[in-house]
């Protein structure tokens, strides 16, 4: 598998704390995503909701660096995972 194809693999997980603005954190999120668009699936946990649900594929992401710094930023380094 190339590392291009490992990449289009990879899914993106991120949490929304329950004490974060879900609205306002989602808009962001979405935000971020669309400067780096790609193949990889954008899945979101909401704390508070204790809800799991995909981004739909227009927010599916090239899981780049600069774009994990950026969502690290908004909902800390331990709410954005990459598997």
């Amino acid at each position: 598998m190339s590392q291009s194809e490992k990449q289009q693999a990879e899914t993106l997980y991120l949490k929304v704390p329950a004490h974060m603005n879900r609205e306002k954190t989602l808009r962001a999120i979405k935000g971020h995503l669309t400067v780096f668009p790609g193949f990889s699936p954008v899945l979101v946990y909401d704390d508070k909701k204790k809800q799991l649900y995909e981004l739909s594929a227009e927010y599916a992401t090239k899981i780049h660096p600069d774009l994990l710094l950026r969502l690290r930023e908004v909902v800390g380094e331990e709410n954005v995972v990459k598997k």
